[in-house]
Order: structure tokens, then C-alpha cells, then sequence
């Protein structure tokens, strides 16, 4: 049965304030924030002092308050804060990003979506907010990445021209020709100026930094199914839960040895709705995947392509002609819903259907317009069963009223999707 969690006065569990939406999924209403623990985490982020990441981590450090892992003098020299423009960093930061040139800085396209160039200031050389030193510089352009799709999260990326150049240095990117810093199990760093804890009201003043690793993809697929996508997506976490980013890092930097360089592999994204779970993986826009576009942005030579993966051999048993999934109709009454799925094509590995329901959040709205506070339901999952040919029909009871949208994924015995997902949005209202 969907939980309804406590509201937030920071608005989405993506890191930063939507403009369009907030989490998807359960980890937090909508923005990601840095959220660590001191540990082996912090162990291995000492090494990355001078902008070098150590490859190897050393447990030896007893963990401190929940979110309390400040980042080194130098350790994180590219990273920065986004804010009103206008009103003090340490009060009115929201998002993260990383500087890619002197007058670019990378965020994620949630963070921005919608808002106007002269609402945001960015800060950077500073890791206490409301300290001196630094540069606080206005924005001048900012481009969404044109794939970004706000319902989906897909090319969560965007940049920001700044009005003058910045002191603070550049990062160097991940290519996506280096799929090795993608690997499950690869040692992270993340950092953010969001929430230290879920019970926190406000984000942080001092970076932090939280020690995480990469993922496998079937992690995250498995808890959000159809709304994680592998191509420009990345898993990642700790088998602990914590450290964990939260809301208010969205944007911000996941980076990676590269030997003696630091690379940023990912853009913290979104999560569930309680940082922390050791249940729900954090996603991250996949940097290698946006380094095309990002390098039009700021007049650099195009990258050379990821190589191409083996083909999968198909079963020589397997008989199938591709499927299509649609979802057909959704019929509502007063014990839940009932959602009729329609399958074309065939498929001899065909087991199931799975339909999950994501409720869209509600959200309040300030006076300058952003999103505020908001409610985040968790996803309802069903299986369908096969009424007829391709039919097939999934019952669901406590269906939350408002809009959600529903996804119908086929799925073979062991779970694996067999297509892409149909999908409808509708709104459910009081019979």
C-alpha cells in the first residue's frame, strides 16, 4: 500500500528545486543533497585532497552526525552552489553543479528547467557558503539538454554560461569511451551542500562528502523498473545506505579515479524518498552519455563513441516477433482500479506483465514560483494476469487520488523486461 511521507520544506528529493517535478521515486520528494557519513567513506575522501582521487579506501574513522562528513581544503576545488540570486548562499542554495570551463558550469536540467538566467547566481571556490573568498558570479544563458524529458528524467543535464569567468578550476569529464569507471563496485565520491538528514530543514552550510560505489544497472532497473534507464543513467550507493546523497546536491558532482585525475561520471539525479535507505539506489545522469552535447556547449572537440557491445545471441528455440505494450484502459471504482494491458508480437520467453503505478507529486508553490513543499507517494506494484490472446488485466487496490502514470512492462520468468514499457497518465478522482 502506497506510504505517504512527511513533507518537506525543501521541495523535490532530486537535488534542488524542480521546476517541473520532484522525485520519482520513493527516496526523497524530488532532489538529491549530500547526506554522508565519516568512515571508510571519509577514509578514502581524505586521499582526494589536490584534486587527486586515491583508488583504494581505509576504514579507520568512527562515524560521525548522520550527513557529517565536511569536505577537505581542496578536495572538491570545481564544485559549486547554486542560489537565488541576490540573497545569501549559506539561505538560499539549492542545487549543485561543477565547473567545465572557466565561464560553464554542468548541472542537472531539473535544477533549471524553466527558470530564467537572472534568478540564479552561482558560487564557487567556497566550501562554507556563508564564508568569504570565492566568486559569486551571475548567470548569463542556460541550455537544457534538448533529449531532457521532465516526466522521465531522461538527459537530466544542462549548462550554465556564467557572466564572468570563475578562479575555481575545471573538472575533467568522463568520455564514453571509458566504460570502466562505470563498473559495479568502482569507489565514489559524491558532494553536495543539501540536507545532512532526513529530518533536516535546511541545507547545508559546509560541503560535504560521502564515499559510495557504483552499482550494478540491475539494481536500480529492479526497484524502478521502466524508469530507469542504463544508456543515460547510472546506479549507484552504499550496500549500507549510508553515505547517501539527499535533497539539495541534485546537480552536484559524482566523480571517479582516472589514475591521477578525478572525473566526473555522474550527476546526482534522484532517489527515494527517505536518503539513506540501504533498500533504494541512487540514479545518476550518466555523464559519459551527455559528453556530445556538453562539448558543444563550451567549444570542444567532439568525443570519440563508447565501442560497441557484443550482440546478445538469441535462443535458437526462441520464436518471437517484437512486442509492443500498450496500456488500453483503466477502470476505477470504489475498492481500486483495474488496468487492462494489451500485448503485440510475440514472445516465447513471455512470463508476466508487471504494471507499476507512480503517483505524480503534489507540490506547493512560493511566491517566486518554485515548487515548495510537497508529497511524495510511493509506486504501487501489480502483476497482471492473461484474461485472453493478448489481454491481459492487473487489479490494484488503494490507488491514490490526483495524476499518476502507469507502466506495463513485460517480463520473462527471471524478471528481465522483454520490451519497452507502455504507458498512460491519467488522474484519479473521488466516485
Amino acid at each position: 500500500m502506497p506510504r505517504r511521507p512527511a513533507l518537506l520544506s525543501l521541495g523535490p528529493h532530486r537535488l534542488g528545486w524542480s521546476s517541473s517535478r520532484t522525485l520519482r521515486l520513493p527516496k526523497g520528494v524530488g532532489v538529491k543533497v549530500g547526506r554522508f557519513l565519516q568512515g571508510a567513506g571519509v577514509a578514502w575522501a581524505t586521499a582526494l585532497a589536490g584534486a587527486a582521487l586515491a583508488s583504494t579506501a581505509a576504514a579507520s574513522a568512527t562515524p560521525r552526525v548522520v550527513g557529517g562528513a565536511p569536505a577537505l581544503p581542496g578536495q572538491f576545488p570545481f564544485a559549486v552552489a547554486l542560489v537565488q540570486h541576490d540573497v545569501p548562499a549559506e539561505r538560499s542554495t539549492f542545487c549543485g553543479g561543477s565547473v567545465i570551463s572557466p565561464t560553464a558550469v554542468l548541472t542537472a536540467a531539473h535544477c533549471v528547467n524553466g527558470s530564467s538566467p537572472g534568478e540564479l547566481d552561482v558560487v564557487a571556490g567556497r566550501q562554507l557558503l556563508s564564508g568569504a573568498g570565492g566568486d559569486r558570479v551571475a548567470v548569463t544563458n542556460i541550455a537544457v539538454e534538448p533529449g531532457y524529458n521532465a516526466d522521465t528524467d531522461q538527459h537530466d543535464a544542462a549548462v550554465l554560461t556564467l557572466a564572468a569567468p570563475t578562479s575555481a578550476p575545471p573538472v575533467a569529464l568522463a568520455q564514453p569511451s571509458q566504460v570502466g569507471l562505470y563498473a559495479a563496485g568502482n569507489p565514489l565520491l559524491v558532494a553536495g551542500w543539501g540536507l545532512t538528514s532526513n529530518d533536516a530543514s535546511t541545507t547545508s552550510d559546509a560541503l560535504q562528502v560521502g564515499s559510495i560505489q557504483a552499482f550494478p544497472d540491475s539494481r536500480c532497473d529492479g526497484y524502478y523498473g521502466d524508469g530507469y534507464d542504463p544508456s543515460v543513467m547510472m546506479c549507484a550507493g552504499s550496500p549500507a545506505g549510508v553515505p547517501d546523497s539527499c535533497r539539495g546536491d541534485s546537480g552536484g558532482p559524482l566523480v571517479a579515479s582516472d589514475g591521477a585525475i578525478v572525473r566526473e561520471v555522474g550527476l546526482v539525479a534522484f532517489g527515494g524518498a527517505t536518503c539513506g535507505d540501504p533498500t533504494i539506489p541512487g540514479v545518476y545522469t550518466r555523464v559519459a552519455a551527455e559528453a556530445g552535447w556538453i562539448s558543444s556547449q563550451v567549444g570542444l572537440p567532439t568525443p570519440a563513441p563508447a565501442p560497441s557491445p557484443p550482440p546478445t545471441p538469441t535462443p535458437s528455440h526462441a520464436t518471437s516477433s517484437p512486442l509492443r505494450t500498450r496500456v488500453t484502459n483503466v477502470t476505477c471504482g470504489l475498492k481500486g482500479c483495474r488496468i487492462a494491458v494489451t500485448l503485440l508480437g510475440s514472445n516465447a520467453r513471455l512470463s508476466s506483465v508487471l504494471v507499476r503505478i507512480h503517483p505524480m507529486p503534489v507540490c506547493g508553490r512560493t511566491r517566486r514560483g518554485r515548487r515548495a513543499r510537497c508529497i511524495q507517494l510511493r509506486d504501487a506494484f501489480a502483476s497482471a494476469r492473461r484474461v485472453r490472446g493478448s489481454l491481459w488485466s492487473a487489479s490494484v487496490r488503494d490507488l491514490p487520488l490526483g495524476v499518476v502514470r502507469i507502466f506495463a512492462s513485460p517480463r520473462d520468468r527471471r524478471g528481465h523486461k522483454l520490451a519497452a514499457a507502455g504507458t498512460v497518465r491519467i488522474r484519479v478522482r473521488r466516485a
